[in-house]
């Protein structure tokens, strides 16, 4: 695969995202990085709802949040939003990688009735729907 090489097989892809019945999700602002990284590097460094106001001096993106059909996160971001640079360093390859264990908050995850707030290190698949970059975390 190259850089610009996504999945688009509708059977990859989170349940909830083209469910009319199931629209429950939550605009938030990621932070993209390492925690322990001081957000530096790839995976998510940072969760807070929009109605919360982030107090990191690193750039956040706006992203939807939603629960997977097996209790889990995913995330849609909008990809036009995206800078190049961060397209390939985080959703290079249609891989999006984490380097550090990630924990939902709480209040976001009962918000969107998540059961799995841990986001393990790893590498996950990147879907290209419309105009969203989606990855699925569980």
């Amino acid at each position: 695969m190259n850089a610009n090489t996504f999945l688009t097989d509708a059977n990859v892809l989170p349940k909830p995202f083209f469910c009319k019945r199931q629209r429950v999700s939550l605009k938030a602002d990621l932070v993209l990085g390492s925690p322990k990284a001081g957000c530096s590097g790839v995976g998510i460094c940072h969760i807070s709802a929009s109605m919360e106001k982030l107090q990191i001096a690193c750039p956040a993106y706006s992203a939807h949040l939603f629960r997977t059909t097996t209790g889990g996160l995913a995330v849609a971001f909008f990809e036009q939003q995206l800078p190049e640079a961060v397209l390939m360093e985080h959703f290079n390859r249609g891989v999006f990688r984490v380097t550090d264990r990630f924990i939902l908050p709480k209040s976001i995850a009962e918000k969107l009735d998540i059961n799995q707030r841990i986001v393990y290190p790893g590498e996950y698949k990147v879907a290209r729907i419309l105009s969203f970059l989606i990855v699925e975390f569980g």
